[in-house]
């Protein structure tokens, strides 16, 4: 638990500056496709915010927080922390190939990136083996999820978020396989009054 309380203060403050993802995008994308892209985004975003703030803050009263709709969790938590830097979209740039840019804190979206990325890197690898790796899905859902592990979940709890990470894991994936998301790199950091002014 020591090692999650530095990482949870020390570090996490020191790397709380909002950083940008930029997401390579080509193709028609339909008001659907957006729509459900940045709402897995976002979802899977606050999931962690979620996972940091309600867990560091108050455990005990967190745990049915998790048993229930991650999204509507969401909402609740944007409600308690108004001024929290949470995801948004900072830029878009229609064309063959685009790019999206969204920014939020810099070490959670380190997290999205890195999972993304694996989502990409295993639908690639998919169509070489011509088979439906569910056990990547899995295991991409539970790196992203390493966090929970300092917070001694249950397994109910972690197979919960683990089917809600994997809801979102599959829409990303299919945007993937339609060639329309190509690909996810750091796209630098903003200071916070540029990104408060976003808001």
């Amino acid at each position: 638990m020591a090692d999650s309380h530095y990482r949870w203060s020390k570090e996490h403050h020191r790397l709380r500056r909002p950083r940008i993802i930029r997401f390579s995008i080509d193709g028609n994308w339909s008001t659907e496709d957006m729509g459900e892209f940045c709402l897995a985004l976002d979802d899977l975003y606050m999931l962690l915010t979620a996972l940091e703030t309600t867990m560091t803050r108050s455990p005990s009263g967190a745990r049915s927080k998790f048993k229930g709709d991650i999204r509507r969790h969401s909402r609740w938590l944007r409600e308690c922390n108004p001024g929290s830097p949470f995801l948004q979209i900072i830029k878009v740039r229609y064309g063959s190939p685009g790019f999206q840019d969204v920014a939020g804190i810099g070490i959670i979206v380190g997290h999205l990136k890195d999972f993304i990325l694996k989502i990409i890197e295993n639908v690639s690898g998919r169509k070489r083996r011509q088979l439906i790796d569910k056990q990547l899905e899995i295991e991409n859902a539970r790196k992203f999820l390493q966090l929970a592990d300092d917070y001694n979940l249950t397994d109910e709890e972690v197979a919960f978020l683990i089917e809600a990470v994997n809801e979102r894991q599959r829409t990303i994936a299919r945007l993937v396989g339609q060639k329309k998301l190509l690909g996810a790199k750091d796209g630098g950091s903003m200071s916070f009054r540029k990104y408060s002014s976003k808001h």
